[in-house]
Formats: C-alpha cells, structure tokens, sequence
C-alpha cells in the first residue's frame, strides 16, 4: 500500500514575498517542499497591478484560498487512494455476502435471478432500497441465530455455516451495509436511512466470546467473489454543501467572468440555507416552487429580476449535477419554472439626471477622488465597477490625436472588470475631462471585497451623497450611464456606434474585428460633440 502524502494547514504557509515577473510587480508565495506533490511547482505568483504593499495582503490570502483548494483536492485523491488499496487488501465483502445468501436460500430476494447480479452497485441495481434493508434484515437475524446457537447448541449448524456467519457479524461488512444502503438512497432519490451507533451485540468478537473458532478469522473462507474490482469505501452522499471545491472548478472551467460565477454562487448558498443542504438527487420540484417565496419573507423588497436569476443560477447547478451524475438526467427542478404573478418587486428604470441635476452634483464640494469618479462616469458611459478597478495602463494615447479607455483583453494588463463580452471596447475620452497625472497601479483606490471587485467601496462613496442631493432612489451613480447615453445620442451618432462606445453590442471590440464607420477615430468624433460644462473643474 502506497504511503499516504503529507499535508499542511494554512498556518504553516510561508510568508507572500515581492518580485518582478515580465517587468511588473507580483506577490509570490513559496510551496514548501512536502506539498510539492499536490502542486508540481514550488511557487504560486499574482499580478500586483497596484504594487506589493497595497496588493499584498489581498493577493496573498488568495493565494492562501487557492492552496487550500489544491490540498483538499489532492488530499481526497489520496484518501480515495488509500481506502481503494484497503479494500483491494480484504476479502470480497460483496462477493462473500452472495456467498452466504446462496448458504440461506430462503434469504435470495429474487429466486427467478442470479443473487450473483442482485447487489450490483451501479446504477442497475435491481433491489428497491426497502428491498435491500428487508435482506440486510434478513442477514442480520441469520447470522446472530447461527452465533447463538454456537453456544448452546454447537452442532445444530455446519462449520462453514458458523464460519460465514462468523464473518458476516464484523465491522466492516457493516460499513458495506452502510455504504449499500446510503448508495441506494442516491440512486433512488429517497431519503438516507438513519443508522444507529453499533454495539457489542451486533458483532461476534471470537475473543472475548471465548468461542473455539479462531481458525475462521484467518479468511480462508470459499465465496463467489465477483472479478470486478471492490469499490473504494464511502460513508455519505454528498450534500451540496460537500459539492463546494469540485462545484467551483466546474464555474473556473465553464465561465470566464467572476461576476457571473459570484450570481451562480448566491442562490447556491442561499438553497442551502433554506433547506438544510440537501442532497442534490433528493432536490424537488416543489421545492424549487417554494424557493422564491423563502427569498420574500427575508427580503420583501426582492426584486422579480433576482428571483428569476436564482432559477437561473440553480439550473446551472443542476447542469453540474448531471455533468457528474449527482442527479438523474431527467430531474430537472427548476427548469421551466414561473414565478407566480406580483411576486417580486418590478423592476425600476433608473431615471438620468437633467442638467439642473448635474448643476447641484458637480457644484457639490467632491473630494478629488469621488470627483473625478462622477466626472469620468459622464463622459464615458461606463459602468461602476469598470472604472472603480480601472487601472492607468489601460489609459492609453492614440498616437497624437486622443486618449481612450481599453477594456479588451491584454495579457500584460491587469483583467479589466466589465460585466460581457459586449461590454471589452474602446471609449475615447472627452478633451473637457481633465485627468491628475499618471502614475503607476489603479486610478482609484476604492478597496476590493472577496469576489475581486471595488463597485461596492465605490458606491458608498457616491450614493449617500446622491441620495442626500435628490431624495429619488431611482437616481444614484448607475443614472451617470444613462445621462451619458441620452447626450451621446444628441450628437447625431448611429445606433450601432453608440451600442459599441456603450459596450452594449454583442461581442465588442474583444472580437478583433473594427466594422466600417466603428473605429476609433469614428467614435471620437461624436464623444467630442458631446457638451460637458461641467467637466472643467475636474481636479478642483
């Protein structure tokens, strides 16, 4: 049996350290040799787009996360490893019980079929779950008859008989019956039977009995023994909060933007919350029926849009399930599910603001941050969270006519926060926007939460004010986009070019094709008619 590897907890990591990578700064963690295993390397390296001293606490507990990943998966793989190498070392559990039932003839379930094919594992079981609890019933009371009998009566069962009763009455057969039965329950979507805490009377330890039958234990014991290898031992069916590590690597592997795998992992958690992690096979059409009115009674003021996008992000956890044969391929729950009329609240446009509006915003005493946030909010259209982890080098000059924004993909260039692929594109800047001088990292430094963004940080720092300002709680920072878009359409520009500068085409620039009428120069022209009085006071 192979040696089982080494693992460490999170404590014993060693400290993040800084050095270049490419010629930009990166936090580095070393992989301490004994867990090298796991790895097949012997660092692990981030990108600090806003240099080591900011970036180090942040990169380095998600460094921290990722090897915790890595160690909890490899160490699964180890203990699945071990436990197969345990079973493969004793006897044929499975093959001695047919064994034994063929001993008991009046204990075979199904006299028309092989007992050889009855407790098959997979899938084609052919036993209900009541069915294998009436045999294990069965089994049990045989094999505690023929042990009682062996002392007040010896010689009213045969050897073998006391011998395979012998070996039935241990351990791990009944972690076998454990394992059958909690299998069964996956597979048939029926609840997993409780089982009771084992003691003495359940096991017949030839030691302490005193019975003169030693000579049994040593396994040498006949039984039809099925050529298949034995399963690995398992004690559980997973739950859904069980499925998190292999659940996240399937959103890693199935969708490339952490804003959308953070709304997948929402309803995950919340369904968990709400019906005590539940077995995936065990999930329910009424169930899902009841999931958004658990959502209204904790939150009244719900929108109908996020319900809808529960279901939503739990059909991708079903999508999982099937994937990994978790559930069966026709349980679907929460496909075609409608939320029932008036649950939810409506969805509320957000209203632009006028220019009476922009008057009191911009005559507001801003610290230079939130002012030039707000001012490049108008001139661009862009979304919160695209600007509040916007960093300088994607601030670049178009030769020597203009600067524009770029949320396409760069390898060398920190990942750029943008909500599709519509939304990677060129924006020229305005010539009104008056900009501080460029410097290394983000042009903010709104802090970023646990998922990778900064939209949060940077909202708080705008709306109370906004709010303060004009009492409307349909306007707040998102109405910058929308004002901007009403005085881009002024200038006379397309419908087409403006979905493009507003990142709400299709594929954007990230596509690598530039239409005719849509290149930079084009969308500068227009971004320039644009009035913006209001910019001129920018780093005041």
């Amino acid at each position: 049996m192979a040696d089982k590897k080494i693992f460490i907890t999170r404590d014993e990591y060693p400290r993040a350290y800084e050095s270049l990578f490419r010629g930009k700064p990166h936090v580095f963690v070393s992989v301490p040799r004994k867990i090298q295993h796991a790895f097949g390397s012997n660092t692990i390296k981030r990108v600090a787009p806003n240099g080591f001293i900011k970036d180090e606490i942040r990169l380095t507990n998600k460094i921290y996360d990722y090897m915790d990943r890595v160690q909890a998966d490899a160490k699964a793989a180890d203990e699945y490893k071990v436990a197969r190498d345990l079973a493969q070392a004793d006897y044929f559990i499975e093959g001695f019980i047919k064994t034994f039932i063929d001993m008991f003839p009046h204990l075979n379930p199904d006299q028309s079929s092989n007992s050889a094919y009855t407790l098959d594992l997979t899938e084609k079981t052919t036993l209900t779950l009541e069915a294998l609890q009436s045999l294990r019933v069965g089994l049990d009371s045989t094999a505690k008859m023929v042990r009682n009998f062996t002392k007040s009566d010896p010689d009213k069962f045969s050897e073998q008989e006391k011998a395979f009763s012998f070996k039935y009455l241990q351990p791990d057969v009944m972690s076998w019956w454990q394992d059958l039965l909690t299998a069964a329950a996956g597979n048939q979507q029926k609840p997993v039977p409780e089982f009771q805490p084992p003691k003495p009377e359940d096991f017949w330890d030839y030691g302490k009995a005193g019975d003169p039958i030693g000579k049994w234990k040593e396994g040498n014991i006949p039984s039809r023994v099925p050529a298949e290898q034995p399963r690995p031992r398992q004690t559980t069916i997973p739950t859904m909060s069980m499925l998190k590590e292999r659940y996240l690597k399937y959103l890693d592997a199935t969708q490339t933007k952490q804003d959308t795998k953070n709304k997948i992992l929402r309803p995950y958690r919340a369904f968990i919350e709400y019906f005590d992690d539940p077995i995936p096979s065990n999930i329910t059409v009424q169930m899902a029926k009841k999931f958004p009115f658990l959502q209204m009674e904790e939150f009244p003021e719900r929108a109908e849009r996020t319900l809808k996008d529960y279901y939503w992000g739990m059909n991708v956890f079903t999508s999982f399930c099937h994937t990994y044969g978790l559930m069966d391929g026709a349980q679907k729950p929460f496909s075609g599910i409608k939320l029932p009329k008036q649950l939810g609240a409506p969805a509320k446009g957000w209203r632009p603001f006028t220019d009476q509006d922009l008057d009191k915003i911009f005559a507001y005493d801003w610290n230079p941050q939130e002012r030039l946030l707000v001012s490049m909010a108008l001139s661009t259209g862009c979304r919160l969270g695209e600007l509040a982890l916007l960093t300088w080098d994607r601030i670049k000059q178009h030769g020597n006519h203009f600067k524009y924004i770029t949320l396409i993909d760069d390898p060398e260039i920190f990942e750029a926060a943008v909500k599709n692929e519509g939304s990677k594109r060129l924006i020229p800047l305005s010539e009104s926007l008056q900009l501080p001088p460029r410097r290394e990292g983000r042009v903010f430094d709104y802090s970023i939460d646990g998922y990778g963004l900064a939209s949060t940080s940077a909202g708080r720092a705008i709306n109370p004010i906004l709010t303060e300002l004009f009492n409307d709680d349909r306007k707040s920072f998102h109405s910058f986009r929308g004002t901007f878009k009403i005085k881009l359409d002024e200038t006379g520009i397309t419908n087409e070019l403006s979905d493009v500068i507003m990142g709400h085409g299709s594929k954007g620039d990230n596509a690598g094709k530039i239409y005719r009428g849509m290149k930079p120069e084009n969308r500068n022209d227009y971004i320039q008619k644009v009035e913006l009085p209001w910019l001129k006071d920018t780093q005041k």
